[in-house]
């Protein structure tokens, strides 16, 4: 709300290590999650421009919302192909030892 993503700010990221990226994804969803709560009506009727087309903010939180769940899916996915034992994401997976699905 009223900041501008900056492209070069992503191309140039290097979080060095893994622990690194989690830490930063966590720290940035938290002021994610603390804009959202803090958000007045008319900073979620804004318009935002994003890849080529205009939402309102409400919508893109949305739309961003379901491309977490998207790729958390898809993730999930690939760590199966590997295989990996998908762990519990939205319940139970069928590879979690606790449970006989």
């Amino acid at each position: 709300f009223g900041n501008t993503a900056e492209p070069t700010k992503f191309k140039d990221y290097k979080p060095g290590t893994v622990q690194n990226a989690i830490a930063d994804f966590k720290k940035e969803t938290s002021n994610i999650i603390t804009k959202l709560e803090h958000a007045s009506d008319a900073d979620l009727g804004k318009d935002i421009s994003f890849g080529g087309r205009v939402f309102n903010g409400a919508d893109f939180a949305m739309m961003m919302l379901h491309d977490q769940i998207h790729h958390r899916g898809q993730l999930s996915v690939y760590v199966r192909m590997a295989g990996g034992k998908v762990p519990s994401i939205y319940g139970p997976s069928a590879d979690d030892s606790s449970t006989n699905l």
